[in-house]
């Protein structure tokens, strides 16, 4: 198959740095729309990590631009994000940092 130029998200939320208290954190991008995208993927790592093994991954479909995530199944510490593409995934936003600060390490979304 033709490989088109789909756009490039932009993350927009949290702000880079930001410290997360709340319960939930909502991720937001901006991404003009694609023909043939079937919708986008928020991986999150920790600030050390690698995005081949994400601690979260949540999928979202193609006319959504945001995805909530509990802060517990984060657990306290540094974390990066980004939003790419499906099924492309050849286009990457760029990182932001997220400091969560209180709540314990727990399951749930």
């Amino acid at each position: 198959p033709q490989k088109t130029d789909a756009p490039t998200p932009e993350l927009t939320a949290p702000e880079a740095g930001a410290i997360v208290k709340e319960d939930n954190v909502t991720f937001k991008w901006t991404c003009a729309e694609a023909t043939g995208l079937d919708g986008f993927r928020v991986e999150i790592i920790t600030d050390d990590g690698s995005f081949a093994s994400p601690v979260k991954t949540v999928e979202v479909g193609a006319s959504v631009r945001q995805a909530q995530v509990s802060t517990s199944v984060l657990g306290v510490g540094s974390y990066k994000w980004r939003v790419r593409q499906h099924p492309q995934f050849r286009h990457i936003g760029r990182l932001q940092l997220l400091r969560h600060r209180g709540g314990q390490p727990g399951a749930g979304l």
